[in-house]
């Protein structure tokens, strides 16, 4: 579900819309964005613990291994229980 766009019906603003409050509520988990932006992608570093929880549930790999960075991209997919569950894993 953190895949690229593929000609959905989700317009370009709900996406990063969507991406905006992933953004937020990782930053009341003390995560910032490493490449703050406005897209429908959100890049973060995380802990190895935190890495380790995620992908216990998704299927994801890291963008960048040196600095630990994980990319998630908003979706047709992507929903509030999607983003919810991710958070509740940090």
């Amino acid at each position: 579900p953190w895949n690229f766009l593929d000609g959905s019906n989700f317009t370009e603003a709900q996406l990063r819309s969507m991406a905006k409050k992933l953004e937020q509520l990782l930053a009341e988990k003390g995560i910032k964005p490493y490449y703050p932006g406005d897209t429908n992608m959100v890049f973060v570093s995380v802990s190895p613990d935190q890495y380790e929880r995620i992908i216990a549930h998704y299927d994801l790999h890291y963008w960048e291994e040196e600095e630990r960075l994980l990319r998630f991209c908003m979706t047709h997919e992507t929903d509030d229980g999607l983003i919810d569950h991710l958070i509740s894993l940090l």
